[in-house]
């Protein structure tokens, strides 16, 4: 991937991160999969977050290793192959304690591209 994907991938990683939590704002694991409007497009975005996160070289990721990597595609690819099986709570959970640490180390990779774009 060219570093200008790499940069749209990162800034769809930060713009999908404000969708889940917006859409867990105020409402629990329970509320969004009892309403399956809310729990399809909460598949949805933490699917295409994940399938962002996915595009980025792994060399590029190496260098954050203050995010899971791996787990994070492995959520994308359990959503992805697993409808019967989705489990709300792992993915608030992921939401309330594990995407605030992907949106900053994402906007620090951005920061760190555009940065050596200018070099």
């Amino acid at each position: 991937m060219s570093k200008r994907d790499d940069r749209l991938a990162l800034r769809q990683i930060i713009e999908y991160v404000g969708h889940a939590q917006a859409l867990c704002t105020g409402k629990t694991a329970k509320q969004i999969a009892a309403d399956w409007q809310q729990a399809f497009a909460f598949e949805r975005v933490m699917e295409v977050l994940g399938e962002a996160v996915k595009r980025l070289p792994r060399e590029l990721c190496d260098r954050y290793p203050q995010v899971p990597w791996k787990l994070v595609v492995g959520m994308r690819d359990r959503i992805s192959h697993g409808y019967d099986a989705i489990d709300y709570e792992t993915l608030w959970d992921a939401v309330q304690n594990d995407l605030p640490t992907l949106r900053a180390t994402a906007q620090q990779m951005l920061r760190d591209l555009e940065s050596s774009k200018t070099k």
